[in-house]
Order: C-alpha cells, then structure tokens, then sequence
C-alpha cells in the first residue's frame, strides 16, 4: 500500500490565502486595508504575514526554498511564500504525530502538467 498526501496549493482557496497575508501584511505595516470577504481570520495569517514581512526564508519537505520578499505588492511572491510556510507548518504536524507518507502530491502540479484542461476539454467534448 502506498500513502500519499495532497496538499492544496493551487485555486480560489489560495489565492484567498494570498490576500489575506496580503491585508495583514499591510496593517502590521500602519496601513488601514479592507479586510478581503473570504478571506482567512485565524491568527495564523498573522504569524504568516509577520514572516513575511521579516523577508524569511521557508521551505517545505519536498519543495525549493521560498524568500519573502516583503513587499506589500508582491501577491505572487505572497502567494509562495504562504505556501511554503504553511507546508512546513504540516510537515511539522505530521512528524509529531509520526505520520509517514510515500509521496506528496501538490494539487498545482495538475494545472502544470495540463491534466486540469485536459479533463475539462474532456468533458465540453463528451456533452
């Protein structure tokens, strides 16, 4: 048997994540921002965005490192870093509880390779 883990690094939800390092980001630097609507209220974010904002580094079990840049504008560069860092926070997890795991699987790797469009295309052909 082989044991795989997913994680979700791709789509709505982390682009949600994004804005939401983004927003705190921006209060711990003095700015008043509108909080996004779907976006992520747990303290984490603040962890996430004072990390950011100190321009570390993260890296995940299986991935490249990840240097915050710490600017504020930088969605793209938040997006990755949050990531990072989020996974390093459940490789963590994972490893206290002695959870092992054959293979990691990134849900972004779908979009890379094309398998995402392809199954898309697959379905508008077969209606």
């Amino acid at each position: 048997m082989t044991r795989e883990f997913y994680y979700n690094d791709a789509g709505v939800q982390i682009h949600n994540l994004a804005l939401s390092v983004q927003a705190r980001a921006k209060e711990l630097a003095g700015q008043a921002v509108e909080f996004p609507e779907a976006g992520y209220r747990g303290e984490y974010i603040v962890d996430v965005a004072r990390e950011f904002l100190a321009g570390t580094t993260q890296t995940a079990r299986d991935g490249a490192p990840v240097k915050a840049s710490g600017e504020l504008d930088d969605l793209e560069n938040i997006r990755r870093f949050a990531v990072a860092y989020l996974r390093h926070e459940q490789d963590t997890d994972l490893a206290a509880f002695g959870v092992a795991f054959d293979h990691f699987y990134l849900e972004s790797s779908l979009y890379d390779d094309g398998r995402v469009e392809k199954a898309v295309q697959a379905m508008v052909d077969s209606a």
